[in-house]
């Protein structure tokens, strides 16, 4: 099924997000050694059960570079895939799972992409949705593995445009946040979001507020799936070790006003993939992530914004067409009420008031008019033709009103002279 995206914040082709350097392994590699393999502590070369042994060869872009994911490969076929969520729930069970091996563990259900020519980055985005993955291998009509979606390469080459810049953060901050006080052990975390099935806990502290009885959960730090596998890789005691002691700090929060332009820009001069949103108070009010913000390109989402967008248009542009007409009929009126001003000055004086309080009137309403019309065409720069066109009437109605408030006051200026 082919997908269509609105032009106006441009098209990332599946060739643009695919990494085709994906991290891939052997069946017959050890769990802990790509742990490790993810956490980027551990040579490629150096992952293997057996040295001699080139079926358990893994390969992987670059040493130290971080992973979410290995995908578990079979003469350059896709078998199976283990990621973040993956260590979190092996954490969890409580096994010793040293000596077992990653085709035991990996997840075999995997949902994939083939490659076809001229697809867009709403396919993918679709998909990741629709099974509620992070990580979509792409492959060849054949089965071959070429390359791998994760929502990081899609955030690198989405720019977003006037769409981010109308949303704020409230509008998709998720509510419903994974929470824990800092004395809880790394196990009971990795429990607690394997139960609810989170990659993210947000670390707080009570506060006391107002009476005895009133409390705030204040943030102070975070702790993600990446940091257990970072922490099961450098081998801690994860049931000894508290959540405060290892939690990332400090917190890059943002608040619910924030745009989300503004939010976007700031995760990528951070280098992180989530973000707490505090309330008016400090509180602990959601969180918010890079899943979320790509929702926003979701196709049925940015056709719904842009009716609302169209719809707004054609609302002001019909207001602007009726105060036109109402300042035409006005105009007529004054005509008639200035011919009768050489015989009675009384007349006179009191059309001369109502020709500039309604000059007043109207000029208001026209400066309102230009300053919506202006606004609109800084945000709406890469508009489909049919807003552009809306944006021109409004425009072209807008200055043809304006002039003919200045028609009446040159008319009351030469009736006053």
């Amino acid at each position: 099924m082919q997908l269509s995206v609105n032009r106006s914040i441009g098209v990332l082709t599946l060739d643009k997000i695919i990494d085709r350097n994906p991290v891939t392994v052997s069946g017959n590699v050890l769990v802990t050694d790509a742990i490790a393999l993810m956490s980027g502590i551990s040579e490629p070369n150096a992952v293997s059960t057996n040295k001699n042994d080139p079926s358990a060869a893994c390969c992987c872009a670059e040493f130290g570079k971080k992973s979410s994911y290995v995908i578990i490969t079979e003469n350059t076929k896709i078998v199976g895939i283990f990621t973040e969520k993956d260590v979190v729930k092996l954490i969890a069970s409580g096994k010793d799972f040293s000596n077992h091996k990653i085709a035991e563990v990996m997840s075999k259900n995997i949902v994939t992409l083939q490659q076809y020519q001229e697809r867009d980055v709403s396919i993918a985005l679709k998909l990741m949705h629709e099974y509620n993955i992070r990580h979509l291998p792409v492959v060849v009509s054949d089965g071959q593995l070429i390359g791998i979606v994760t929502y990081d390469n899609i955030r690198s080459q989405i720019t977003p445009g006037c769409l981010l810049k109308m949303r704020k953060v409230s509008d998709i901050v998720e509510t419903q946040v994974l929470q824990s006080e800092g004395n809880v052990s790394l196990v009971d975390l990795a429990i607690l979001m394997r139960e609810h099935q989170d990659t993210c806990t947000v670390i707080i502290e009570k506060k006391q507020v107002g009476d005895e009885n009133s409390f705030l959960n204040v943030p102070i730090g975070i702790v993600t799936a990446r940091d257990l596998v970072k922490f099961q890789a450098k081998k801690l005691d994860l049931v000894k070790t508290k959540a405060k002691d290892v939690m990332s700090q400090p917190l890059f929060p943002v608040n619910l006003k924030d745009s989300l332009w503004q939010t976007h820009q700031f995760m990528l001069s951070k280098k992180v993939r989530r973000l707490v949103v505090l309330g008016k108070n400090g509180e602990l009010a959601g969180i918010i992530n890079q899943s979320s913000i790509l929702q926003v390109f979701d196709p049925v989402e940015m056709s719904r914004l842009i009716t609302v967008l169209q719809h707004q248009v054609t609302m002001r542009s019909r207001e602007l067409e009726q105060t036109n007409h109402q300042i035409e009929e006005a105009n007529k009126k004054l005509q008639k009420i200035a011919r009768k001003r050489q015989r009675d000055l009384e007349r006179s004086q009191d059309l001369e008031a109502i020709i500039n309080s309604i000059s007043l009137k109207f000029d208001r309403i026209h400066t309102s008019i230009l300053e919506t019309v202006t606004k609109l065409e800084s945000e709406l720069t890469d508009s489909d033709p049919e807003t552009k066109q809306l944006l021109e009437n409004l425009e072209s109605n807008s200055k043809r009103g304006l002039k003919l408030i200045r028609d009446i006051s040159a008319y009351s200026n030469d009736l006053s002279a």
